[in-house]
């Protein structure tokens, strides 16, 4: 069963032109290049795990290097063509999970944000961090006039 307040945030990321896919106990955020923000709500607090496919980021780009890794090795026995060609994937491959961790993370940023300006049925202020929410002292923001300042 899926958190209200999940639903609360799913109808505001709508409004603002997030596709959100409503999962049984979580929202899934979609990306473009087979990215995605997992988001469920833990213990009063939203957290927010990105994914490439079906395994997280972390994951995914420990198993993209590994492979191109071992794959540059078994290629370097041919000759420096296929070790450079293999080099230049590496980078490509590299620039395209760079990519990716930053759609991710503005997806992250963008859903931190909508969820912080306007709070959530349920979610106690400071409680979308990690920090102690008792640490966490209400701002305000005061206006000066620079014109009316000696």
């Amino acid at each position: 069963m899926i958190a209200p307040e999940l639903l609360a945030l799913r109808a505001r990321l709508d409004a603002v032109g997030v596709v959100v896919v409503q999962e049984p106990e979580y929202l899934t955020i979609r990306l473009p290049f087979f990215c995605s923000v997992r988001v469920t709500f833990v213990d009063g607090r939203l957290r927010f795990e990105g994914f490439f496919g079906p395994a997280s980021r972390v994951k995914s780009s420990t198993i993209r290097l590994t492979i191109i890794a071992l794959i540059a090795a078994s290629l370097a026995k041919f000759g420096p063509a296929y070790a450079g060609t293999m080099a230049v994937i590496a980078v490509l491959a590299a620039i395209y999970d760079v990519l990716r961790w930053m759609i991710t993370e503005q997806a992250i940023t963008r859903a931190t944000i909508v969820a912080a300006t306007q709070p959530l049925p349920g979610v106690t202020p400071g409680s979308l961090g990690e920090g102690n929410p008792s640490s966490v002292a209400p701002r305000t923001l005061d206006y000066v006039d620079a014109r009316k300042t000696p």
